[in-house]
Protein backbone atom coordinates (compact mmCIF):
# COMPACT_ATOMS: atom_id res chain seq x y z
CA UNK A 1 0.00 0.00 0.00
CA UNK A 2 1.28 3.19 -1.01
CA UNK A 3 0.71 6.35 0.58
CA UNK A 4 -1.47 7.51 -2.23
CA UNK A 5 -3.86 4.61 -1.96
CA UNK A 6 -4.16 5.10 1.77
CA UNK A 7 -4.97 8.69 1.26
CA UNK A 8 -7.40 7.82 -1.43
CA UNK A 9 -9.31 5.60 0.92
CA UNK A 10 -9.34 8.28 3.60
CA UNK A 11 -10.90 10.93 1.39
CA UNK A 12 -14.13 9.04 0.78
CA UNK A 13 -14.56 8.73 4.55
CA UNK A 14 -14.09 12.43 4.99
CA UNK A 15 -16.60 13.11 2.24
CA UNK A 16 -19.12 10.78 3.83
CA UNK A 17 -18.63 12.45 7.18
CA UNK A 18 -19.02 15.86 5.62
CA UNK A 19 -22.16 14.70 3.87
CA UNK A 20 -23.51 13.24 7.12
CA UNK A 21 -22.71 16.47 8.97
CA UNK A 22 -24.42 18.58 6.31
CA UNK A 23 -27.42 16.25 6.37
CA UNK A 24 -27.64 16.40 10.14
CA UNK A 25 -27.31 20.23 10.07
CA UNK A 26 -30.10 20.50 7.53
CA UNK A 27 -32.26 18.11 9.54
CA UNK A 28 -31.60 19.96 12.80
CA UNK A 29 -32.12 23.29 11.10
CA UNK A 30 -35.30 22.01 9.53
CA UNK A 31 -36.57 20.87 12.93
CA UNK A 32 -35.76 24.24 14.39
CA UNK A 33 -37.53 25.96 11.51
CA UNK A 34 -40.52 23.64 11.93
CA UNK A 35 -40.67 24.40 15.66
CA UNK A 36 -40.41 28.13 14.95
CA UNK A 37 -43.14 27.81 12.34
CA UNK A 38 -45.44 25.94 14.74
CA UNK A 39 -44.79 28.47 17.51
CA UNK A 40 -45.48 31.39 15.17
CA UNK A 41 -48.61 29.67 13.90
CA UNK A 42 -49.84 29.21 17.48
CA UNK A 43 -49.12 32.86 18.30
CA UNK A 44 -51.01 33.98 15.20
CA UNK A 45 -54.02 31.84 16.08
CA UNK A 46 -54.05 33.19 19.63
CA UNK A 47 -53.77 36.72 18.30
CA UNK A 48 -56.68 36.11 15.91
CA UNK A 49 -58.77 34.79 18.82
CA UNK A 50 -57.95 37.89 20.85
CA UNK A 51 -58.88 40.15 17.94
CA UNK A 52 -62.19 38.31 17.44
CA UNK A 53 -62.97 38.57 21.17
CA UNK A 54 -62.17 42.29 21.15
CA UNK A 55 -64.33 42.83 18.07
CA UNK A 56 -67.25 41.09 19.80
CA UNK A 57 -66.70 43.24 22.89
CA UNK A 58 -66.54 46.43 20.80
CA UNK A 59 -69.75 45.42 19.03
CA UNK A 60 -71.44 44.80 22.37
CA UNK A 61 -70.24 48.15 23.73
CA UNK A 62 -71.45 49.90 20.56
CA UNK A 63 -74.93 48.46 21.03
CA UNK A 64 -74.92 49.52 24.70
CA UNK A 65 -73.84 53.03 23.66
CA UNK A 66 -76.67 53.27 21.12
CA UNK A 67 -79.18 52.12 23.75
CA UNK A 68 -77.82 54.64 26.27
CA UNK A 69 -78.13 57.44 23.70
CA UNK A 70 -81.75 56.45 22.98
CA UNK A 71 -82.51 56.44 26.71
CA UNK A 72 -80.83 59.83 27.07
CA UNK A 73 -82.99 61.27 24.28
CA UNK A 74 -86.12 59.86 25.95
CA UNK A 75 -85.11 61.28 29.33
CA UNK A 76 -84.36 64.68 27.78
CA UNK A 77 -87.84 64.71 26.23
CA UNK A 78 -89.42 63.78 29.58
CA UNK A 79 -87.35 66.49 31.26
CA UNK A 80 -88.58 69.13 28.80
CA UNK A 81 -92.20 68.03 29.36
CA UNK A 82 -91.80 68.13 33.14
CA UNK A 83 -90.20 71.59 32.98
CA UNK A 84 -93.18 72.80 30.93
CA UNK A 85 -95.58 71.28 33.48
CA UNK A 86 -93.71 72.93 36.37
CA UNK A 87 -93.88 76.31 34.63
CA UNK A 88 -97.62 75.84 34.00
CA UNK A 89 -98.20 74.94 37.67
CA UNK A 90 -96.14 77.95 38.79
CA UNK A 91 -98.21 80.25 36.56
CA UNK A 92 -101.41 78.72 37.93
CA UNK A 93 -100.11 79.15 41.50
CA UNK A 94 -99.38 82.82 40.81
CA UNK A 95 -102.95 83.29 39.53
CA UNK A 96 -104.38 81.53 42.59
CA UNK A 97 -102.29 83.72 44.90
CA UNK A 98 -103.51 86.84 43.08
CA UNK A 99 -107.11 85.65 43.42
CA UNK A 100 -106.54 84.94 47.11
CA UNK A 101 -105.12 88.43 47.64
CA UNK A 102 -108.08 89.93 45.76
CA UNK A 103 -110.57 87.92 47.84
CA UNK A 104 -108.82 88.93 51.08
CA UNK A 105 -108.83 92.57 50.02
CA UNK A 106 -112.52 92.35 49.10
CA UNK A 107 -113.35 90.73 52.45
CA UNK A 108 -111.40 93.40 54.32
CA UNK A 109 -113.18 96.17 52.39
CA UNK A 110 -116.57 94.60 53.10
CA UNK A 111 -115.74 94.34 56.80
CA UNK A 112 -114.63 97.96 56.84
CA UNK A 113 -117.76 99.12 55.03
CA UNK A 114 -119.95 97.21 57.51
CA UNK A 115 -118.08 98.73 60.38
CA UNK A 116 -118.46 102.17 58.88
CA UNK A 117 -122.12 101.75 58.18
CA UNK A 118 -122.82 100.55 61.71
CA UNK A 119 -120.43 102.90 63.46
CA UNK A 120 -120.53 106.60 64.00
CA UNK A 121 -118.62 109.37 62.37
CA UNK A 122 -116.43 109.57 65.43
CA UNK A 123 -115.20 106.03 64.90
CA UNK A 124 -114.30 106.86 61.30
CA UNK A 125 -112.41 109.94 62.46
CA UNK A 126 -110.56 107.85 65.05
CA UNK A 127 -109.55 105.37 62.36
CA UNK A 128 -108.09 108.18 60.24
CA UNK A 129 -106.29 109.69 63.19
CA UNK A 130 -104.72 106.37 64.19
CA UNK A 131 -103.37 105.90 60.66
CA UNK A 132 -105.72 103.05 59.76
CA UNK A 133 -108.02 104.43 57.09
CA UNK A 134 -110.72 102.09 55.88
Amino acid sequence: MTRQTGEARCFPMRGAMRLAFIGWALFAGGCALLEDYEAEKTRCLNFERLIARDERRVSHLDSELKQARRELAELDEKHRKLIAQVKAVQAELALVQEEKATIQETARLQADSRRLSSGSQEQVADLYENGNPP
